[in-house]
C-alpha cells in the first residue's frame, strides 16, 4: 500500500498526482472526506470495484463526487427545482439522490430504484483529485464484513487497511460523521 501524507488545506500536488494516478490505473485508494475516510474508485473501475465489493460484503453505497453542478448534469437528470436546491444548500457534506443519465455506468446505480447519490466536492484534496483525474470519481464508505468500519484514530484505520487497498491519502484525524441524504427525485 502506498501512503501519501498530504496537508488537508494546502495539498502537495506531486503527492496528489501520484494518488490520482493510482485511481486512474484502477487501484483502490482511501481518501479523506469531510464525513471520514472513504474509498475512491475511477468511473472505469473494474478490479478496484471488485476489490471494494469483496471488502464490504454488503449492498454498495456509491456516491459520485463532482466538482460542480454542470458536471453533475452530465451524469444525472437535474430539474429546475433540483438545481435550485443544489445551489442553495449550505451544508457541503449533503449527498443528493438523483436519476442517472446514460453517461453513468449502470454498475454504479442503486440496483433497486436505479438512482445515484451525488456530492459536490469542496475540500482542497477532493477538488485536487478531480482536477488531476479530469473527471468525477466514485466514493464508497469503508465496510468490512458487512459492517461500516469504525475507527478511533487514523493510525488504527491505516493499520486495518494495510493489505486491503492500494493507496492511502493520510490527511490527519477526521471524525466519522453521517451526512444528510436529500432525495431530489420527482422534485
Amino acid at each position: 500500500m502506498e501512503k501519501f501524507y498530504i496537508h488537508p488545506d494546502n495539498p502537495q500536488m506531486r503527492l496528489l498526482t501520484q494518488a490520482a494516478d493510482l485511481i486512474k490505473s484502477d487501484q483502490l485508494v482511501v481518501y479523506p472526506d469531510p464525513t471520514g475516510y472513504r474509498l475512491a474508485l475511477s468511473l472505469d473501475a473494474k478490479q478496484s470495484l471488485t476489490q471494494a465489493l469483496r471488502l464490504s460484503q454488503n449492498e454498495p453505497e456509491f456516491c459520485l463526487i463532482c466538482r460542480n453542478i454542470s458536471e453533475i448534469s452530465t451524469f444525472a437528470t437535474i430539474s429546475d427545482f433540483a438545481h435550485r436546491i443544489l445551489k442553495s444548500t449550505d451544508d457541503k457534506t449533503t449527498h443528493f439522490l438523483l436519476s442517472p443519465t446514460k453517461a453513468l455506468s449502470k454498475k454504479f446505480t442503486h440496483p433497486n430504484d436505479k438512482t445515484i447519490c451525488i456530492n459536490i466536492a469542496y475540500t482542497p484534496i477532493t477538488l485536487g483529485l478531480i482536477e488531476i483525474l479530469d473527471a468525477p470519481f466514485i466514493s464508497m464508505p469503508i465496510y468490512m464484513n458487512g459492517e461500516k468500519l469504525e475507527y478511533d484514530s487514523i493510525y488504527e484505520l491505516e493499520m486495518t487497511m494495510e493489505n486491503l487497498v492500494d493507496g492511502f491519502i493520510h490527511a490527519g484525524e477526521i471524525p466519522l460523521k453521517t451526512s444528510p441524504l436529500i432525495s431530489l427525485l420527482n422534485d
